[in-house]
């Protein structure tokens, strides 16, 4: 076998293999997407915000939050909300599918490979780099807002070479600067995570500016077009229903006092690092730190970018290689960038030849153009046919669908809908979730998973009172429960079924509602 023959079918194979991941991400996609029950009141509240026209300057689906008058009620991401409630409108959970599909293919897969060949990164590590992070970010492909922020960031990380690097400017380039500020000024409105553009944006500029003055002792034009387009975005951020009141806000979520309950803002444990999860980050980011590490020490200079464009990609690939372990949300955001920025290394690396990798190269090269209408068009077919294969031949959609951790009450519900109960309700996150979605008009619930929102001292009140810890009927009487509505096995209702004050009126395997006696 001739290794012309054997580079070609190495090429053929790799995307044969690049096309699978994107139809198995979509099968993904349909089977597993919808499991977060978060997707409920995200769906409620853009179903409220088009049926009213506006948005609600109270939360309209709990009795607790309305306890607290001084907690403010800030819909940081109501256009994602708008977005996921209309495709529903448009194709019911199928077209939420597809258009989650769509997204998050065009994130991982369409944009970065795209980026790869303007960068002119070897075929081989583009592909292969590009299935790495797919699978990096794997594990948390859900229909929820984080989905428009990939996006953003994949279009931020590659306008910022299309823009900001490899250019020779006399004077600011303004189109830049309207692309990152008008950019900003939608993501800012779709989800929290347009913090991460910002410092992305902010690091590349004081990077490359200061290498820049370093070197030259004054700022070039592609310099100012950086700044400028940092201030554009940072602007850009005050163009949301709130103004100010969106960046007041951010402090209280991200650093809110129930974030240490949320697993997935945890850092990687031990027994993470032999979990096949996490091995696609690991290699993605082992690969591009060699990159970095070998750049560093060769002190490439390149007519692709100045100096400080290394000294950035490299402090980028390092530094978001460790906020990854530091924060397992981080991930998928973490190797958007880090991918990008290893293309760009690898780059550098790039030779001519007769060598068995270069033939394979060369081969990739001439096999396929990830740019332009047709290449997305591509990806997004591929994505939709794994979506519909899932939806209309193996199950439908139901949201939220059951896991090992999350099983809706939909009988239940069923029951409640057919038997409204009276007075305050005390229930559980995930059943709140359902209420919320499935219940027209919804009664007011005690909590959902909106923990932010709710604050430590509901989320606390909740604890004590389903776990029965002390003082736990001091809580049912501040909050005046008369109805409880729980899985059956919790313990407060084993221990309110004890208790002649209350009885069952429902049960199945799921739930049970309980009510309370001569009120």
């Amino acid at each position: 076998m001739s290794p012309n023959f054997t580079a070609g079918l190495v090429a053929r194979s790799l995307l044969i293999l690049l096309f699978c991941v994107v139809f198995v991400v979509a099968v993904f996609i349909a089977g597993a997407s919808l499991h977060d029950p978060d997707t409920c009141w995200l769906m409620a509240l853009g179903r409220l915000i088009v049926e009213t026209g506006k948005l609600p300057a109270q939360d309209p689906f709990s009795f607790t939050m309305g306890m607290f008058p001084e907690k403010k009620f800030v819909l940081y991401q109501w256009l994602t909300e708008v977005f996921f409630f209309l495709s529903y409108k448009a194709g019911g959970l199928v077209g939420l599918l597809m258009l989650t599909a769509f997204v998050l293919t065009a994130s991982f897969i369409s944009i970065p490979l795209a980026l790869a060949r303007k960068i002119g990164a070897p075929g081989v590590f583009a592909v292969v780099g590009t299935i790495l992070l797919v699978l990096s970010a794997f594990f948390h492909f859900l229909a929820r807002p984080e989905i428009f922020s990939y996006l953003l960031l994949s279009i931020y990380v590659s306008c910022s070479h299309f823009f900001l690097r490899n250019r020779e400017l006399t004077k600011i380039d303004w189109i830049a600067v309207v692309v990152f500020g008008g950019a900003m000024a939608l993501w800012c409105n779709l989800h929290s995570g347009f913090a991460l553009g910002l410092i992305f944006l902010t690091v590349f500029t004081l990077i490359t500016s200061a290498s820049t003055f370093y070197k030259d002792r004054q700022l070039s034009a592609l310099n100012k077009t950086a700044i400028a387009s940092t201030i554009a975005a940072f602007g850009a951020t005050l163009l949301n229903p709130y103004g100010v009141g969106l960046w007041e806000y951010l402090p209280k979520l991200f650093f809110s006092p129930v974030n240490h309950r949320i697993d997935e803002l945890q850092p990687l444990k031990l027994a993470d690092f032999f979990e096949v999860t996490y091995y696609p980050f690991f290699i993605l980011s082992a690969l591009c730190i060699w990159a970095a590490v070998r750049a560093l020490r060769a002190k490439v200079e390149i007519a692709q970018g100045p100096r400080g464009q290394i000294l950035f990609a490299a402090a980028l690939i390092i530094g978001w290689s460790i906020a990854g372990f530091f924060c397992r949300r981080l991930i998928p955001f973490a190797a958007i960038q880090i991918m990008a920025e290893g293309c760009f290394l690898f780059s550098l690396f790039k030779t001519e030849g007769a060598g068995f990798w270069n033939s394979v190269n060369e081969r990739l090269d001439r096999a396929y153009s990830p740019s332009g209408f047709m290449w997305f068009l591509t990806i997004a077919v591929f994505s939709g046919l794994g979506v519909y294969f899932v939806t209309s031949r193996i199950a439908p959609p139901t949201l939220p669908q059951s896991s090992q951790s999350v099983q809706p009450p939909f009988k239940a519900i069923d029951y409640l809908k057919k038997n409204p109960v009276e007075g305050n309700l005390f229930n559980g996150p995930h059943f709140g979730d359902a209420m919320i979605w499935h219940m027209q008009p919804a009664p007011k619930v005690f909590i959902d998973t909106r923990f932010d929102m709710y604050g430590g001292e509901i989320v606390n009140a909740y604890e004590v009172a389903y776990n029965c810890r002390e003082k736990w009927e001091e809580v049912l009487q501040l909050y005046k429960i008369q109805n409880v509505f729980l899985k059956p096995d919790s313990q407060l209702v084993k221990r309110l079924r004890t208790s002649s004050e209350w009885k069952v009126v429902y049960e199945d395997k799921d739930a049970a509602v309980l009510t309370k006696v001569g009120r």
